[in-house]
């Protein structure tokens, strides 16, 4: 009688141990935005790491598409920077007509004017995109903020920091490279004027009843290239680094997904601590986890699929003209523009690898599970997860043409080295 009390009471300290356990690591604390009017004496407001992590990269978005007017988390009223912003964007498409006009059939010359096609277009995409289509982003960045925020202790919360802080650090890196193209392509001619009081002229833009051979009109020229260029550099940093950012937090849904993934093993070897509906509505909780992953993917897609595939083909013809005017009319502006157009396609082409990467390792996730541990109900659901993961994963593409991915990036640059030589060969 002793040794079956004794048993009954070790059974239920397990019991016991093991619950106090889940809800140590489970226990949810209350978040708060940051607020400068909040009373910093209140303890039970906790700013988890990373979270604090995640504000401070869209805070770092937000202050640089704050230039052009508009915000990719928030909706935003029209203001005078956003008006500004579209004004010198549409304006810019008649002056480049113009242009053609004048220095016609000057081919290379011609071909400087094409350049700004490249930096154009994929500005004027995105710049429509985020002020018609804003409230599709909104939703995905409350998403993941709302789950960050029910995740600020144990293992998940751990891997959650470091997924930040590395989040965090490729955004600053990318701002570091990004930003700087701007100050090469403005330095020459900034530094000729300066120095030797020569008129060259950043972009190849002419300006009706505006003579830009004299002071008065170079000046001019110089103010509004200038200024459209900065404009243009924040604005598709801001959007690459929202881009990279969504991504970024698509990797930390797949780890979350891991760590469930691995929860549920360790409930199907405790079967006597956890009932069989507990386990199944765990695994069901799995299942609705990855429906929202493959749909969080797929409204990026919807979203930024029609941008990403006019923004290459603009700056694949861009790239043809800009390396040959370049090289062979001496355009040194041209050097910079050339880099920040690498920039922008490669950076576009890994995101498309990062994206294959991290849906090879969810789809590994599911296989490397013990699955065939479990009973056939269960085997037969795994089974349907890892067919949809591998089979069924989104895609990103450019068009009907071809998959986003460093490959294709290193298929365009050597097609643009063709291309290029070609044109150096007939004209």
């Amino acid at each position: 009688m002793t040794r079956m009390t004794n048993q009954i009471w070790a059974t239920w300290k397990s019991k016991l141990r093991t619950a106090l356990n889940r809800h140590g690591q489970f226990q949810v604390i209350s978040v708060k935005p940051v607020n400068s009017s909040t009373n910093t004496g209140d303890k039970n407001c906790i700013e988890a790491k990373h979270l604090q992590k995640f504000r401070a990269i869209w805070s770092l978005v937000d202050s640089m598409a704050f230039v052009v007017g508009v915000s990719l988390i928030r909706q935003k009223n029209i203001n005078a920077r956003m008006v500004l912003a579209a004004l010198l964007l549409f304006v810019t498409y008649p002056f480049l007509f113009y242009t053609k006009l004048v220095v016609w059939p000057n081919v290379p010359f011609l071909l400087e004017v094409l350049c700004i096609y490249g930096a154009l277009i994929p500005s004027t995409l995105k710049f429509t995109l985020i002020v018609r289509h804003v409230k599709q982003l909104t939703p995905m960045h409350d998403f993941f903020e709302k789950i960050l925020i029910s995740h600020t202790t144990g293992s998940r919360s751990d891997d959650l920091v470091k997924e930040m802080n590395n989040a965090y650090n490729t955004v600053k890196f990318f701002v570091v490279v990004s930003v700087p193209c701007f100050a090469v392509f403005v330095l020459y001619p900034v530094q000729a004027f300066v120095t030797e009081g020569r008129l060259i002229p950043i972009m190849r833009i002419e300006f009706p009843f505006v003579d830009q051979t004299d002071m008065k009109g170079y000046l001019i020229g110089l103010a509004y290239v200038s200024l459209i260029g900065f404009l243009a550099v924040l604005g598709n940093v801001a959007f690459d680094v929202t881009v990279l950012t969504f991504l970024l937090e698509f990797k930390s849904l797949v780890t979350l997904l891991e760590h469930d993934l691995h929860e549920y093993y360790e409930f199907s070897k405790e079967k006597e601590t956890y009932s069989t509906q507990y386990r199944d509505s765990f695994l069901k909780n799995i299942c609705k986890k990855y429906n929202d992953i493959h749909r969080f993917l797929l409204c990026f897609q919807r979203t930024f699929g029609n941008v990403t595939y006019h923004s290459i083909c603009a700056l694949y013809g861009s790239l043809i003209c800009s390396v040959y005017a370049t090289l062979n009319n001496g355009w040194i502006p041209g050097y910079g523009f050339c880099l920040f157009c690498f920039i922008q396609l490669y950076f576009q082409c890994i995101l498309g690898t990062f994206v294959d990467n991290q849906q090879d390792r969810m789809s590994q996730a599911f296989y490397l599970t013990p699955w065939y541990e479990y009973p056939i109900r269960v085997q037969k659901i795994f089974l349907l997860l890892i067919h949809a993961s591998s089979f069924n994963a989104v895609k990103l593409r450019i068009g009907p043409f071809a998959l986003l991915d460093v490959q294709t990036g290193v298929t365009v640059t050597k097609l643009r080295w063709t291309k290029s030589s070609i044109l150096k060969l007939n004209l």
